[in-house]
């Protein structure tokens, strides 16, 4: 399970391991439902030790202005 903070999803999609959300089967998929809110943010998995061994990842959500904007990004997690 991902977590992804600065979104707001409903509790069972927040990635948090709870009995009621299991961990995702190899080769399997999810769908979620809720509306993505557009900022920089960054996510993790709550799987095991994960999260403390800094496997993590940026989270860049666009909203459609960002998306017709010709720019390239550079993205650095320290």
């Amino acid at each position: 399970m991902i977590h992804w903070h600065g979104q707001l999803p409903p509790w069972t999609q927040d990635g948090f391991p709870w009995p009621q959300t299991p961990p995702i089967a190899p080769a399997a998929t999810r769908t979620y439902d809720y509306a993505p809110i557009p900022g920089t943010y960054w996510m993790h998995s709550h799987q095991g030790l994960q999260e403390q061994s800094l496997m993590t990842a940026p989270l860049i959500v666009r909203d459609a202005i960002e998306l017709r904007e010709d720019r390239q990004e550079i993205v650095l997690m320290l």
